[in-house]
C-alpha cells in the first residue's frame, strides 16, 4: 500500500511501535488523510491505501474505498498480522 497523494505533504509518523501494535485510526492519516473514500491515481484505495489485489488477499471484497471504515481497519489489521508494517510505505511506523 502507498500513501495518498492528495495533501502533497509527507506524513509525520511516530517512531513508537511495539511488536504487537496494529494499525490504528491514527495511522489512516498517514495513508489517506483520514478519508475512507480516498483514491490514489496510482491505484490505491481507502483509509489504508490498499491495492485491489492486497485487499482481496486479506479477505476483502469489492473495492476498499467502498467498504466501511471499520471494515478497512479490520482488513488493515489482518494485513499487519500477515505481513508487518512495511506494507504502508510510510516508514513502517504505524502507531496507536
Amino acid at each position: 500500500m502507498r500513501r495518498a497523494v492528495s495533501s502533497g505533504q509527507p506524513a509525520l509518523i511516530s517512531r513508537r511501535m511495539s511488536p504487537r501494535s496494529t494499525p490504528a485510526p491514527a495511522s489512516r492519516h498517514t495513508s489517506a488523510g483520514g478519508n475512507p473514500k480516498a483514491v490514489n491515481p496510482a491505484g490505491y484505495y481507502g483509509l489504508y491505501q490498499f491495492s485491489p489485489a492486497t485487499w482481496r488477499s486479506v479477505g476483502g471484497s469489492g473495492m476498499p474505498h467502498h467498504a466501511s471504515p471499520s471494515e478497512q481497519l479490520y482488513r488493515a489489521k489482518v494485513l499487519y498480522k500477515k505481513a508487518g508494517a512495511g506494507q504502508w510505505g510510510c516508514g513502517g511506523h504505524l502507531h496507536d
